[in-house]
Parts: structure tokens; C-alpha cells; sequence
């Protein structure tokens, strides 16, 4: 098992297009400044938070980002003009990104959604006060809706693509022909859209579905600002920031720098319709002398007096991320030691190619790292920040890797590594009596009791200290390990997996009931993202977010359709579906006889032995005690347990 000691952090996530020519040079980051000096450019403050390298399996998601936003549950959303989508992103584990398995899917695309609404264009996203995504999408000639769909998950699979999910919320295209919409915000129950509107004036408008019809009707939409009447620079971004809406000049065409523009309606006619109502509150002059903004494509507002901006540029010092601080508390920005650049490709030259998209983050990000691998009485620690690898605990048969057997440690000591390793560990995992670690070039060690081979080293032999596995795995970086009682799994960088070890119920998945004393693929229908072992069964959950099960089946913990006469079939050779469960699993764990798998929307699902009420089958007897009624349960059921949302 694995365990990540986190801490909140309050950062910035960037969404940055690329460039053409460097392959995979499209991020999207969460840039956090960690230390308190100002910056996000010291070691650990700027994490790819999301891009195509992704574990979810989703193809080239990132190549042009046009807007991003995270909501109230912390759901990240972000928009492609490359892919026609918007993606939904959640950091499950606490690690600082969403490229993990199950952490990202598309929520809402002009190939998928069920109302075939075109989205060449997702130009803004914004939460709304129902919890709803909107989205805006400016429309091209071939596809030439301009509008705002509201978007919301009614069946709770973890997108808004099936019937009755979206629907046209504000048809721009009716009430402004020549609409070219961008960013979306919302203070209470009003939106507020940016336009620079083709050929009629560039504005910004305003809304609110007053009458709860669903739709917002020609009587409920009108002009906030616009740019020739208050002389401001409405372009192509705006934030809310709680009271006002706040713009930014996109291009300095009066070489005078870029200004950003408080709105506010201060005599609450709805518009901004008085000298007083418009003002000047920043502009670009006011960054330090080597650093530039060319393309001011995009800002953000918290709320809280925190205001962050991109700027697009031709050289590293104009591709720049600054964040303002108003910190004499005068509502402007133009004070010493209130603007600060936050991220540049002067910092780091192999960043920021072009920046896009920002919005501000509330999360987790990890401030130390302990994987932990716990086996029967002992365990290994593993401080992924200094690369320490200390084992506590029994060491009878040489599980604690210290290079002898025999007896007890009841204290850390560090493992002893391989004469000449100077690798970087990223994980352990403990078996029965045997344990593993892996590295950051994919290559797994093992050492301890080595009966039927769950070493994977080609032999029954014990190793007394780590020992790479070479052969089957060579060339095949992995990037999961974990070890069961007696067998041991593995999962590759392309989804593949393998196991080895005792398979006295099939638990290796292979057909029979033979060892394997190297690792031997395991044939299974698409990618593997995770892999859970039991005490005799494994399950295994693909990128479809299906899980099989095989091994032991005495109380249908590996695959309860398996059955005879109504009673499960003892063991499950090869891997079999699990039927009756969601398709939007993101996590799979198995026990002794009973088995379990979490969805995206947190839910927790169960099945197999419940003699002992695991499974929470049974009647409670109101006194603080439960009483089991069921010892089987041979059907996925939805274990109603107060689990924290995972969205």
C-alpha cells in the first residue's frame, strides 16, 4: 500500500497551448509557491498537473487549452479546441496533478453528448450557483452555434454527455448575431460574458434566469459595458471577482502597457453607465524591467484581492504568469511589492511555451511522501523525498532485506540496497513474508522468502537483500507493483499486466493452477490501471473502468457470478468480468474473501464473505451493534457508509 502525507496549498493551475513544433510541450500546470518567496520556481512549486501523458488513457487532451476553471467541489474542468471536449479532472490521491488512473475524463464533447451540440470552440467554463458547468462555445462557420449550454451529471457516471444532461442555456447566436463569446463568470445568480461581438460593439454582457424557466429569454439579457462608452479594454478575458467583473487588455495597441479594468455597478442600474463605475486598477508597467507582456490572454480573480494573469509573448522573459496582491488593502495594484511574476519561461526554459489559461486552485499538494509496504509482522517505509528505505519487525525468513535471517528488528533499519545501485525508489509493497520496491526507471527488486517463486527472480531461493527482476521486464518500464501473500503483480508503463508466484487457486489468472516463477502476462481486455491482491484472489481494473477477478471464490470474492446450483465455484482460473457494478470505478482493494471498488462520484461497492458484516449486509440492532444476516453476497452491492466524495 501507499500512503501520501499531505498539506492545503492555495496555487494557480495554467493551462499552456505549447508549441507546435515540441511534441508534448502542451501542459497543463499547477504552479504553487510553496516557500513564500513570491514565485512558483524552486523545486517542487510547478507540477504538470494534467496532459497527454495521463494515466486515464485520454488521447492528446491539452493541445488547445482555451479555458480552465475549478469548481466549489474542487473538480478541475478544462477546455479543448483541438478535441472539441471539455475534461474533468480530480486529484484523488493528493499528489498535486490529475494524470493518475481515474482521475481525468471527458465530461462534455461534440462527439459524445447526447443533444449533438457542436463545441468547436469552449471558450469558457464556469460553475454556476445551481452547481451546473456551464459552458460557453463560440461557433465557426461549419458549426455556427454561439452559445452557453448548462451542463450537470444526472446519473452520476461522471459526465454530462447522456440524455436530458445539457441543453442550451443562453442562445447568443439569436440575441447577438455576430457573437464571439469568451470568458464566463457569475456573481450570485448573474452571469456576466465577455464578447468582442464580430462587427457590433465589443461588451460585455449580463444575465439571470429570473423567471427559473431553464433558458435565459431575450428580456432577461443586456448590456453590462461596453468598450467605446466606458473607454476600457474589453477584449477577450474577464473575471468575477465577487463584487465587480475585471478585464484585461489583451494587445498594448497605445503603447501605454497593458490595463486591467474594475467594472462596478456601483448605482445598481445593472450597467455601467457612470464615470465612477470604471477604473484603471494595474497595468503592465508596473512589472519588473526585463519582464514583458505582448498577448494578455486570460485573468483570474479570488475573491479575496488576488488577481492572476498571463501573458503570450516571443521570448522567454513575455511568456509569464504574474500574480497581484493588493496589499495595502486600497483596491488597486499599482503599490511596491504588489505584483510579482509568478512563473516564467525565463525561469525555466522548457516551460511556459505559450501561455494560456489561469484560474486559481485550492488543493492538495504532497509536502512528504511515505509509501508503505505492510506484510505479516513487518513492514517497509520508504521517505520518497530523501530516498530513504527503512524495515521494522520479523525477519525470520530475511523480509527485512538487512542481508541476514533469523531474527527480530523491532526498530527501522535501513534496507540494505544492491552493491552499486543508484537508482531513485518510488514505491514499496509488502507480500507474506517477501517484499518489493520499484524505481523511477520502472525496474522492481525484491527480496525475502522466495517459495514458489513470488520473487519473480526464476527460482525458490530466499534473497536476503533487494534483487532486480531482469528478463520478461527488461525494456518494459513498470510503473504499479504490489504483492500478494504468495503472488506478486506488476503493471507496466502501456497498461499490461503481470503476476508470478504461488497460484494454488489461479490467483496468477492464468488458466491453471501452476507457479510461475518468473513474471508471466496476465490476458486481459484493455489497459490495466490498478491491480488489488487478497489473501488468494486478485482483481484487476482496466481503463474502462470494468474490474475482473481471479484466484479463490469460496464466497464469490474474485468473480460471484461463477456459480453452481447457487454456490460459488471455489476457484476462478482466468480473469472474469465483475458484473452489476459502475462504469466510472476508479479504485479497486480486496481482502481476505471479500472484495471492493470505489467509483468516481465516491461511491463504494462490495461483494463476496460477509460472516463478520464487512460488507454491512445485516440489521442493526440499535444499541451500537450489528448483526450480519447474509454470509455470502454474490452480487456488487452499494455500500451505504458516509465515504467522502471523490468529486
Amino acid at each position: 500500500m501507499t500512503r501520501v502525507l499531505n498539506g492545503p496549498v492555495d496555487g494557480v493551475l495554467l493551462g499552456d497551448q505549447g508549441s507546435r513544433s515540441i511534441a508534448g510541450s502542451d501542459k497543463v500546470y499547477l504552479l504553487a509557491d510553496t516557500n513564500g518567496d513570491g514565485d512558483a520556481a524552486d523545486a517542487g512549486e510547478r507540477i504538470v498537473f494534467f496532459d497527454g501523458d495521463n494515466a486515464s488513457g485520454i488521447d492528446m487532451p491539452t493541445g488547445n487549452i482555451l479555458n480552465l476553471t475549478q469548481a466549489s467541489d474542487g473538480v478541475v474542468y478544462i477546455g479543448d479546441g483541438d478535441t472539441d471536449a471539455v475534461y474533468r479532472l480530480f486529484d484523488l490521491n493528493g499528489d498535486g496533478d490529475a494524470n493518475d488512473a481515474g482521475e481525468a475524463s471527458v465530461w462534455f464533447s461534440q462527439a459524445g453528448n447526447d443533444a449533438a451540440f457542436t463545441l468547436p470552440t469552449p471558450n469558457g467554463i464556469a460553475e454556476g450557483p445551481d452547481g451546473a458547468i456551464y459552458v460557453v462555445n463560440a461557433g465557426v462557420s461549419s458549426r455556427p452555434q454561439d452559445g452557453i449550454y448548462r451542463t450537470v451529471d444526472l446519473n452520476g457516471d461522471g459526465d454530462a454527455e447522456d440524455a436530458g444532461e445539457a441543453s442550451l442555456w443562453l442562445d447568443l447566436s439569436a440575441v447577438v448575431p455576430t457573437s464571439s463569446p469568451f470568458d464566463l463568470s457569475f456573481i450570485g445568480a448573474r452571469g456576466y460574458l465577455i464578447d468582442p461581438s464580430g462587427s457590433a460593439e465589443d461588451s460585455i454582457y449580463t444575465f439571470e434566469d429570473t423567471d427559473g424557466s431553464g433558458v435565459i429569454e431575450a428580456d432577461e439579457f443586456s448590456t453590462f459595458a461596453e468598450k467605446t462608452s466606458t473607454g476600457a479594454p474589453i477584449d477577450f478575458t474577464a473575471a468575477a471577482d465577487g463584487q465587480s467583473v475585471v478585464v484585461l487588455e489583451w494587445l498594448d495597441s497605445d503603447d501605454d502597457g497593458h490595463d486591467l479594468v474594475r467594472f462596478s455597478d456601483l448605482d445598481g442600474s445593472g450597467a455601467i453607465d457612470q464615470p465612477n463605475e470604471t477604473v484603471t486598477i494595474w497595468n503592465s508597467s508596473q512589472l519588473p524591467a526585463v519582464f514583458e507582456t505582448f498577448a494578455a490572454f486570460s485573468v483570474a480573480a479570488d475573491g479575496a484581492g488576488w488577481i492572476a494573469l498571463t501573458s503570450n509573448d516571443f521570448d522567454a522573459f513575455g511568456d509569464n504568469v504574474y500574480i497581484l496582491t493588493d496589499v495595502n488593502g486600497d483596491g488597486d495594484y499599482f503599490d511596491v511589492g504588489e505584483t510579482n511574476v509568478l512563473a516564467s519561461r525565463a525561469f525555466d526554459e522548457d516551460t511556459l511555451e505559450r501561455p494560456r489559461s489561469v484560474s486559481f486552485y485550492e488543493g492538495t499538494v504532497a509536502t512528504a511522501h511515505t509509501s508503505v509496504g505492510a506484510g505479516n509482522h513487518f513492514s517497509v517505509f520508504l521517505d520518497t523525498e530523501t530516498g530513504t528505505m527503512t524495515a521494522t519487525g520479523e525477519n525470520v525468513l530475511g523480509q527485512l532485506g538487512q542481508g541476514v535471517a533469523g531474527y527480530d528488528i523491532p526498530a527501522p533499519v535501513a534496507v540494505t540496497l544492491p552493491e552499486g545501485f543508484d537508482g531513485a525508489i518510488t514505491s514499496v509493497s509488502a507480500g507474506l513474508i517477501h517484499a518489493a520496491f520499484l524505481t523511477a526507471d520502472g525496474d522492481v527488486y525484491t527480496w525475502g522468502f522466495g517459495n514458489s517463486g513470488r520473487l519473480g527472480l526464476g527460482d525458490e531461493d530466499a534473497r536476503l537483500v533487494p534483487e532486480k527482476i531482469t528478463g520478461v521486464l527488461d525494456d518494459k518500464p513498470v510503473s504499479v507493483i504490489e504483492m500478494g501473500n504468495g503472488a506478486s503483480y506488476a503493471i507496466t508503463g502501456d497498461g499490461t499486466l503481470y503476476a508470478w508466484g504461488q497460484n494454488t487457486s489461479g490467483q496468477l489468472g492464468q488458466g491453471d493452477e501452476d507457479e510461475r516463477l518468473v513474471p508471466t502476462e496476465v490476458d486481459l481486455p484493455g489497459r490495466v490501471l490498478a491491480v488489488a491482491a487478497g489473501t488468494s484472489h486478485a482483481l484487476a481494473l482496466t481503463e474502462d473502468g470494468a474490474v475482473y477477478g481471479f484466484g479463490s471464490n469460496i464466497d464469490g470474492q474474485a468473480a460471484p457470478s461463477e456459480q453452481i446450483d447457487g454456490t460459488p465455484v471455489r476457484e476462478v482460473l482466468s480473469p472474469v468480468l465483475i458484473e452489476g457494478l459502475p462504469s466510472d470505478l476508479i479504485a479497486v482493494a480486496a481482502a481476505t474473501q471479500t472484495s471492493y471498488a470505489v467509483s468516481a462520484s465516491g461511491r463504494l461497492y462490495g461483494w463476496g464473505e460477509n460472516s463478520f458484516g464487512q460488507l454491512l449486509i445485516g440489521t442493526d440492532n440499535g444499541d451500537n451493534t450489528f448483526m450480519p444476516t447474509e454470509d455470502k453476497i454474490l452480487t456488487p452491492v452499494e455500500i451505504d457508509t458516509p465515504v467522502p466524495s471523490l468529486t
